[in-house]
């Protein structure tokens, strides 16, 4: 009997009688992508949340209620957990994931003590729902006056930036985190000046070089910093990116695994009026390009629409070096603009959706758009509105889907996604107490499955005897949902059936050719192929 074992794109053939032809699983995706809506995954009137996604099919959302952080949970196949309270006296969480399914989770502790604040991290081994910490990232007698925020490598490396004080001056300091685990002492690389209530923005290639940006001085003339720290070196000298940067508004760093980086601000032209700017730091360098303008219809409302800490402002980059930005315009749509790798002119803007119609809030600050790319290219995103609304371009592709409605409750009040290397995705957010408005109240979540179930194990009679049953079977699963219903076979004379294990008898001799297909709930499919010949006197391979 042949044995045939499937990952999407490996085939290890076993042989133990004769040959047969075999076809890897091949995917294909029908609707959306995106499964009905779950409600409240996390506390009720969370004000500060945050997602990740790993590989392997976990998620995680932090979120803060009234005591602290708790987190909620999503296996690979499985159902949110009931929300895990990590610690008191937490706020302003961020979650990420390595490769293997590890997570770091940063905070802010406000033990009690007027004017303290403190940096603090936890982590959780792939697999638990136990999160061990805090670790204490701030010194013994700092305060942090901002979140910290958080960057994680696929190896487990990691940066937490935050403010802090030295006397009465402000000034920025970083901890590195190593693959072991272990959290370097607080470094001061700067001084913060007048950072207002933004926090830095960090970035971490997987050789473990990393950038911190941030904005210093007056309003509409500050200084856009970026310093650089070298995987096994030390802190560069800080380079000035721009002079004429607002720390009202918002500045953003993000870094694919090779190294390359993208830097953008807004530069406060007239009141109410930006222009976002970029810079690009190639893979290997250690020079900034000149600014180069981003071309969005409103770039006030792009970096200035700001609630608390999570920004407005979204960029990401792929592992090529392309960088998708995308923002909210006055006339209620949302654009999408691109960076080519290698460029330093912007593509677009083009319009991928807009916030519906409906009883919302008709303000561009309603949509707030959230963008990530998988690890071939494709982006996702989201936004709000009239309901909570996504798009989604394809990798390789230019054109970005029509936009879909995931959600029908109009949503004003916070959002995160966070998108896996194939694609797959969580959105949060804050459905509110009265639709539309500002209301905090119960957090949702929704799943974008964007891959085919996985068939393993294919078993595939090489030779069958006419009118002789033979057995066939397949393990299928599916990390993100559920199969849709049991795979089915078709055995090539016209019959099919439904099963992991199933059995069939031939009725004429020849060559067949076996299929099964699995299906999610998603509308994502696979399909593993085998074929088997059918004698009129031989026995079948045992």
């Amino acid at each position: 009997m042949l044995c045939l074992r499937l990952r999407r794109t490996l085939a290890v053939v076993v042989l133990t009688g004769g040959f047969v032809l075999a076809t890897p699983a091949s995917g294909g995706v029908s609707g959306t992508g995106w499964l009905p809506p779950v409600a409240q995954v996390g506390p009720y009137e969370s004000y500060s949340f945050s997602v990740g996604v790993a590989p392997t099919g976990d998620a995680v959302v932090a979120a803060v209620d009234v005591d602290g952080i708790s987190t909620t949970s999503k296996p690979p196949g499985g159902s949110w957990s009931e929300p895990l309270s990590i610690g008191y006296s937490l706020t302003f969480p961020t979650v990420a994931f390595d490769d293997a399914g590890n997570a770091v989770l940063t905070a802010l502790q406000i033990p009690g003590t007027p004017g303290v604040a403190r940096a603090v991290a936890y982590a959780r081994d792939a697999g638990d729902e136990t999160w061990a910490g805090p670790t204490r990232l701030s010194n013994a007698d700092d305060d942090a006056f901002v979140p910290p925020a958080l960057a994680l490598n696929r190896t487990g490396q990691a940066v937490a930036a935050w403010v802090g004080s030295e006397g009465d001056l402000l000034v920025l300091r970083v901890s590195l985190r190593s693959t072991d685990g272990t959290w370097s002492p607080a470094e001061n690389i700067g001084y913060a000046g007048s950072l207002g209530n933004r926090p830095p923005s960090v970035a971490i290639d997987n050789g473990g070089d990393v950038v911190v940006v941030w904005t210093r001085g007056p309003e509409n003339a500050g200084d856009v910093y970026a310093e650089l720290h070298p995987a096994g070196g030390g802190w560069q000298p800080a380079q000035v990116l721009s002079s004429r940067g607002d720390t009202r508004l918002e500045w953003k760093v993000v870094m694919n695994g090779r190294g390359d980086a993208v830097a953008v601000w807004a530069e406060l032209d007239q009141p109410e009026q930006a222009t976002l700017y970029s810079a690009r730091l190639a893979a290997g360098t250690t020079t900034w390009s000149k600014p180069t303008p981003i071309p969005v219809s409103d770039g006030f409302d792009a970096a200035g629409a700001y609630i608390f800490f999570g920004g407005a402002l979204s960029v990401a980059i792929d592992p090529a070096g392309t960088a998708t930005l995308v923002a909210p315009t006055k006339q209620l749509h949302v654009e999408a603009v691109t960076l080519p790798g290698r460029s330093e002119t912007w593509e677009g803007p083009v319009v991928i959706g807009d916030g519906g119609t409906g009883n919302y809030q008709h303000e561009a600050r309603c949509l707030i758009p959230q963008v990530r790319l998988d690890g071939h290219g494709g982006a996702v995103a989201v936004w709000g509105g009239a309901g909570l609304f996504a798009a989604r371009r394809q990798p390789g592709s230019q054109t970005w889907d029509p936009s879909v409605q995931v959600a029908a409750a109009p949503t004003c009040f916070g959002r995160d996604l966070a998108v896996d290397a194939s694609g797959d995705a969580v959105a949060i957010w804050n459905a509110g107490v009265n639709a539309g408005t500002e209301d905090l109240g119960r957090l949702d979540a929704a799943v974008l499955d964007a891959t085919p179930p996985v068939l393993a194990r294919l078993v595939v009679p090489t030779t069958a005897r006419i009118r002789h049953r033979v057995r066939f079977s397949v393990a299928a699963s599916d990390a993100w949902s559920k199969l849709a219903r049991p795979p089915l076979w078709r055995f090539g004379d016209g019959v099919g059936a439904r099963g992991l294990h199933v059995r069939h008898a031939y009725r004429r001799r020849g060559r067949y050719r076996v299929s099964v297909t699995a299906e999610d709930l998603a509308g994502n499919s696979a399909t593993a192929t085998g074929e088997v010949v059918v004698r009129r006197r031989e026995l079948a391979t045992s």
